[in-house]
């Protein structure tokens, strides 16, 4: 572990816990200190064997892949440059084509749903003048 994730950690910890002799790190790491995540009523179910989790708990992801105890937070990386370019290790392609491509099912269903609306419309006009209509 690099000197700059000791002084995170240490950050991290809690007060009254035991101090660390390890030196702590002169720069600024490029990361900040995070408590886990609570599930919420629309969060999915984790899928483990997929490797797939929905919350930031690190407990929870430690139990579920049997690696064993975790620390009681987690270390979340600051974005670095532009914020389109991906981070480091990250394929764009793969990224890009596990993207669903939904704009034309998309497109179908709002002008499908603007054509239902002017029917509506069109009877309802239709209706109010043949009542007016009948009423002179």
């Amino acid at each position: 572990m690099a000197a700059s994730s000791w002084s995170i950690a240490a950050s991290c910890r809690k007060a009254g816990s035991a101090r660390s002799n390890r030196p702590r790190a002169r720069r600024r790491s490029p990361a900040s200190c995070a408590q886990p995540e609570a599930r919420g009523s629309f969060t999915p179910a984790d899928l483990p064997a997929n490797r797939e989790f929905y919350t930031r708990d690190p407990a929870a992801i430690a139990a579920s892949l049997g690696i064993g105890a975790a620390a009681p937070f987690y270390l979340e990386a600051e974005r670095q440059g532009d914020g389109l370019t991906p981070p480091a290790g990250v394929d764009a392609k793969e990224l890009i084509a596990r993207i669903p491509d939904n704009h034309l099912s998309y497109a179908l269903t709002w002008f499908g749903l603007a054509l239902t609306l002017i029917g509506v419309f069109a009877a309802f006009a239709w209706q109010g003048r043949r009542k007016a209509g009948e009423a002179a």
